[in-house]
């Protein structure tokens, strides 16, 4: 899989904990692609290297290499008038990356976007903030953030692309600074690198995307090999849906992932071509495990014969002894 780097000014320390939130998920290989950096600016007008363009050539790059699954812990957000505007050439080149890894197979899992400056918080049902890549929700997979209560998190932009929400506050990874062996509950935020934790949509992405690594690994083994249209709605119709109309709002998208059941649920497209789960039976004690009748009337049968043939040598036997008792008493005489 591959997953490419956060916001502006913390690449390598996100880029770390992405991988590591994934590596904790499924047991995959990380391809990391590095679209975006404040270390590089453009003809000296201190612009930062990496938009929307960028971001489709690292898509493209993903795919080229055979990545499987990917992670994009970034997002771009614009004025809906704006990426509804295909006449944006980083947006068109964006578009077409995440549709043409769709149709190779290839899952785009992305993050929901959190609110800040560019990022502002949508009214449910009315947005007016477009988030990139999310935008092209028939071919991503759109994560949001949930606490550890399991509630929507105040930094998470809701859209109608939202697709799903996973857990993204308060969270612990392994370290990923340079020379890192443990643990970290905290990372570099900020322009003065200040330590805050470990927290945001970008941080929830990743466990679904290991999600989706797990998914297409297990079908794969049984020699049923899914779709990524068929892993992302997988993930999505086992997620524990929402109250609301089809059990579904623009905050949480579908509801918090239910790993579990995205691996072995049969989900609706399935129902009458997959067999359910085997449900444990109980054999009770005085239940004959197998019923063969025939088998059973024989034995039944010749333990019959048996006892009765015990019962006529114990009368034979009896018998004979009151016959000679007999005998014995008329020589006497």
């Amino acid at each position: 899989m591959a997953h490419a780097d956060q916001d502006d000014g913390v690449q390598g320390v996100v880029g770390g904990a992405v991988a590591a939130a994934v590596e904790a998920v499924a047991d995959a290989r990380i391809l990391s692609v590095r679209q975006s950096s404040k270390l590089f600016v453009s003809d000296g007008n201190n612009a930062t290297i990496g938009n929307t363009q960028t971001m489709a050539q690292a898509i493209n790059i993903a795919v080229d290499r055979g990545a499987s699954v990917i992670n994009i812990s970034q997002s771009s957000c614009q004025p809906i008038a704006q990426a509804s505007n295909y006449n944006d050439y980083g947006n068109q080149e964006l578009h077409n990356a995440v549709k043409d890894a769709y149709n190779a197979g290839v899952v785009v899992v992305v993050a929901a976007g959190n609110v800040g400056e560019s990022c502002q918080k949508n009214a449910a049902g009315s947005p007016t903030t477009a988030v990139l890549p999310a935008w092209f929700d028939d071919y991503v997979l759109t994560v949001a953030s949930v606490n550890q209560a399991g509630a929507p998190s105040e930094f998470t932009v809701p859209g109608p692309w939202v697709d799903v929400a996973a857990p993204g506050e308060n969270l612990i990874a392994l370290d990923p600074g340079v020379g890192g062996t443990g643990l970290a509950s905290q990372i570099a935020t900020g322009d003065n690198g200040q330590l805050g934790p470990i927290q945001g949509t970008s941080f929830a992405a990743p466990y679904v995307s290991g999600l989706a690594v797990l998914i297409k690994e297990k079908y794969e083994r049984e020699n049923r090999p899914l779709t990524a249209a068929q892993i992302m709605d997988r993930i999505k119709q086992t997620a524990l849906h929402p109250g609301g109309i089809n059990g579904r709002n623009d905050i949480v998208g579908y509801g918090v992932v239910d790993p579990a059941a995205a691996l072995d649920d049969v989900v609706p497209a399935e129902w009458g071509v997959a067999a359910p789960p085997p449900k444990p039976t109980k054999l009770d004690s005085d239940v004959i495990p197998q019923k063969d009748f025939p088998s059973l009337i024989i034995a039944l049968g010749g333990a019959g014969a048996g006892i009765a043939a015990i019962i006529f040598t114990a009368f034979l036997i009896n018998a004979v002894r009151n016959v000679r008792a007999r005998a014995r008493e008329n020589d006497s005489r």
